[in-house]
């Protein structure tokens, strides 16, 4: 006959299999992490089941590694990923040479990075060509400089 410490007893390494084949599923789906922060909820649950806790504070133990993993790991990968600019939002802050004369309220062209685009600047000044810009903003395909 089965006892219950004898169940509890195995539960513990029931989570750590869990754990295991969790991972091999990250290991095969790469870049979500969630299986990643599942198996860590299911390594923390092993470790209530082998302090022999009941069963309901081990599903509580691995719903909470589980959401503590996830939000530890999206902060250090996916939130530092958003923080880079790319394509036109990474020109923001570059400096631009006049290439074409722009004049206020009338576009000119400057060049940044090699290529050229229409700049435009807000301010009532005329920036000759050759004068080094700083671009502070883009609107639809026109670099706005200072």
């Amino acid at each position: 006959m089965i006892d219950s410490t004898m169940i509890a007893s195995y539960l513990g390494y029931l989570w750590l299999i869990a754990g295991l084949l969790l991972l091999l599923l990250e290991v095969g789906t790469p870049g979500l992490f969630v299986f990643l922060s599942l198996a860590c909820g299911a390594f923390v649950a092993a470790i209530a089941a082998f302090c022999e806790l009941s069963l309901f504070t081990q599903c509580w133990a691995a719903v909470g590694g589980a959401l503590i993993s996830f939000i530890i790991l999206k902060y250090f990968f996916v939130g530092k990923k958003q923080r880079c600019a790319t394509n036109i939002h990474a020109l923001i802050g570059q400096e631009a040479v006049v290439v074409e004369t722009i004049e206020p309220r009338k576009t000119g062209r400057v060049k940044v990075k090699g290529e050229e685009w229409q700049a435009l600047c807000r301010e009532p000044h005329i920036l000759q060509k050759g004068t080094i810009v700083k671009i502070v903003r883009i609107e639809g395909n026109k670099l706005i400089v200072i």
